[in-house]
């Protein structure tokens, strides 16, 4: 039953990406428009990132007693609001750009991609910050406990 389970997921997703894919290229020829290049996937996941940030952080402000260094409740608010200005922007943009009916299909699709791109984003950039830093561990030469 798990294999059968697993090869019908693969075979939604696979039908998901044919589908994306066939709809991206209509809008490329149709309205000379790239839906899901990398400039439009980047301001995108960047937006959502802001949004599921901003939440993040006004939800840790407001319920987590022992947060001492976000307190403030409002930053997260206006991480949220920047996010979700820039993503109005980009919407406006899109549906300029292709008519009603294909922005209305590119917005449904993009609330399933954007969010998953911004939170891979967000890891991906304090992955590279962190490798950029270079790091290194903090090693105790005199310590009192010996193991």
């Amino acid at each position: 039953m798990q294999i059968l389970i697993l090869i019908v997921i693969l075979m939604v997703l696979s039908a998901a990406i044919v589908g994306i894919t066939r709809f991206s290229r209509y809008v490329k020829t149709h309205h000379k428009y790239e839906l899901f290049a990398f400039p439009s996937l980047a301001k995108n996941a960047a937006a959502w990132a802001l949004m599921i940030w901003g939440l993040y952080w006004r939800y840790r402000a407001i319920n987590d007693p022992r947060v001492t260094f976000w307190p403030d409740p409002l930053n997260g608010l206006i991480l949220f609001l920047i996010g979700l200005i820039l993503y109005l922007m980009l919407t406006v943009k899109l549906y300029r750009r292709i008519g009603y009916h294909s922005a209305t299909i590119a917005l449904l699709i993009g609330w399933v991609i954007y969010p998953i791109c911004g939170v891979i984003g967000t890891f991906g950039a304090l992955m590279m910050i962190s490798v950029a830093a270079s790091t290194r561990p903090v090693y105790t030469i005199n310590s009192s406990r010996r193991d």
